[in-house]
């Protein structure tokens, strides 16, 4: 029996992105909400793909114990469908060769794993169990365009169609660039050619859109100040490439993570198993250490790392699939719960009365309300029975000098 089933839910939530985000978080408010609405520009494809709303999706991707461990407790049996799926199951320590900054790990009886396997299979794997959920449904093809409300309160999205027929990755990305160019010079003309607005009320919004997210500037729209942001950029870029594992090869370990080593070593490497018996390698480099683009710039990454241990388990693999590269931008914290509003809200509300005792500023009285109620400091006062208390009926004040 579903949660939804047994404890109904009220109003409507609206979860703006169907990525691995937004779909645990649509699951999650199971209960909570009468109708979970999940809006993706995207349109799934049927089987496991890379789409393009998941751009970092071709780069190597794990499960940490953590992880697999919380989705396990959201979605019962969901681990056992990844490996049934192809997943690799991987100790940290014995199936994990790790070269640390500070020089090989060694290893231990190690208890904690984490679950390896290519993007796509989580995400699908996911979405098909979060699809069974009779509260949840999908707007695919859809974009959220606005927010309704005020400076208040959010009470909805502006939704808008993108038009049948779309959602293969080329077409994504095509669209997508058109987006950026049309959002950047801030043009209406193309919203008649993809359907027009429409309003979509809703008690909770939530935002899973990721880097591309347009929220904040929704926010201002609606008359609410800049969110106070913190931005992290290491300049890292990535290179991926699939390979078909070599039939009968045994390395001793299933996966080799070679990390970076301030400040002359700017070069990581990671392979991992996933499914269909191969191997997701990808590549990374600090900013002047990027990889270079295509299979030339892909083996020259590699033989620049600082041990030829990733190299050699990729002598004799054949590639499965081209290289491509992914540069994902710098991190960005966004502070909403500093935002002005907040900061307004909390000048404007009187300070509750210090609970602190004063006795030793001014030793005939306390004038701390909840520490003597008023009465002259270090007088017996009746309270509750208080551990280690004779009688428990009386006790001094805390802070009473001496």
């Amino acid at each position: 029996m579903t949660s939804s089933e047994t404890a109904p839910g009220r109003g409507t939530a609206v979860v703006i992105g169907g990525g691995l985000a937004g779909v645990v978080a649509a699951w999650a408010l199971r209960g909570f909400a009468e109708r979970i609405v999940v809006v993706e520009r995207d349109r799934y494809p049927e089987e496991p793909a890379f789409r393009a709303g998941v751009p970092q999706g071709r780069h190597a991707h794990l499960v940490l114990e953590a992880g697999h461990r919380a989705l396990e407790e959201l979605m019962p049996g969901i681990n056992q469908e990844l490996t049934a799926a192809g997943a690799h199951r991987v100790s940290t320590s014995g199936d994990l060769k790790w070269l640390s900054s500070a020089g090989w790990m060694i290893d231990y009886p190690a208890r904690m794993t984490f679950l390896s396997c290519t993007r796509p299979v989580l995400d699908k794997l996911v979405l098909d169990r979060v699809r069974t959920e009779p509260s949840i449904e999908f707007l695919e093809g859809t974009d959220v365009v606005g927010l309704l409300g005020s400076a208040q309160a959010v009470t909805g999205v502006k939704l808008r169609e993108r038009g049948a027929g779309r959602g293969s990755e080329q077409e994504t990305e095509r669209d997508s660039a058109h987006d950026a160019a049309h959002d950047s010079e801030g043009g209406s003309e193309r919203g008649s050619e993809r359907g027009e607005v429409r309003d979509f009320p809703a008690e909770l919004v939530i935002d899973a859109s990721g880097r591309s997210t347009s929220v904040p500037k929704w926010l201002s729209e609606l008359g609410c100040r800049p969110v106070p942001e913190e931005r992290v950029d290491a300049g890292v870029a990535y290179a991926s490439r699939l390979f078909h594992r070599p039939p009968g090869v045994d390395f001793g370990h299933q996966a080799i993570y070679l990390q970076t080593k301030a400040p002359d070593k700017p070069r990581m490497g990671v392979l991992l198993p996933v499914e269909g018996d191969r191997w997701i390698v990808s590549l990374a480099g600090m900013r002047g250490a990027e990889p270079e683009p295509g299979e030339a710039g892909f083996t020259k990454h590699l033989s620049q790392l600082r041990d030829p241990g990733l190299s050699e388990m990729l002598r004799e693999a054949e590639p499965a699939s081209e290289v491509r590269g992914f540069l994902p931008g710098p991190g960005v914290r966004r502070h909403y719960e500093r935002s002005s509003r907040r900061a307004w809200w909390r000048s404007a509300t009187p300070r509750a009365p210090s609970t602190r005792c004063t006795a030793r500023a001014s030793p005939s009285r306390c004038s701390a309300p909840r520490c003597c109620a008023g009465r002259p400091c270090g007088t017996a006062t009746s309270g509750p029975p208080r551990p280690g208390t004779p009688g428990g009926r009386s006790r001094r004040c805390p802070r009473t000098p001496g």
